[in-house]
């Protein structure tokens, strides 16, 4: 049996072998709903084990959340080792993608982060994120949905965790 180059990397990436340093680790789309209440509820997490990261190793996260467009404010927040790594409230809208990249800087031991209130691409207006968490221990990955108004209903549709290098 012959692979050409495309099939290879469909086999590794079915497998969960890294493809072209790229590893998806975690993916889910499974709806969590928040609950319908105006706490900080907990809609999903992820442990990231230790070593999964190295020196120079990204954690691409992505995640989609919907809600209702009207003028409530819904905020998601997703957090890396308790630490906030993105938070953002919404009112007239219906979704919003979040993408977030957690890069290991030269040390197993010190990150980098996009500012917490802005994980599109482009001008960013908060400050850069930093922390010290030690990646060859178990981290968790937690992802928040909060309301205004418990008649609000807000969703994590799906969301992936990659790795790169």
């Amino acid at each position: 049996m012959s692979l050409d180059y495309a099939e290879f990397l469909q086999m590794a990436a079915v497998a969960g072998l890294p493809v072209n340093g790229r590893q998806t680790v975690f993916v889910s789309g499974a709806q969590a709903p928040n609950g319908l209440n105006t706490g900080n509820n907990q809609v999903a997490k992820v442990t990231i084990p230790g070593g999964t990261m190295g020196k120079n190793s990204m954690l691409r996260v992505v995640a989609l959340f919907s809600f209702p467009n009207n003028t409530n404010t819904k905020t998601a927040r997703v957090y890396f080792g308790g630490t906030v790594i993105y938070q953002a409230g919404f009112t007239a809208n219906t979704l919003v993608k979040v993408e977030i990249e957690i890069q290991n800087r030269n040390s197993l031991t010190a990150q980098v982060v996009q500012g917490s209130t802005q994980a599109a691409p482009g001008n960013v207006s908060s400050p850069l994120v930093t922390l010290a968490l030690d990646t060859t221990q178990d981290q968790l990955l937690e992802f928040y949905a909060q309301v205004g108004t418990a008649t609000d209903q807000m969703n994590l549709e799906r969301y992936s965790v990659e790795v790169i290098g």
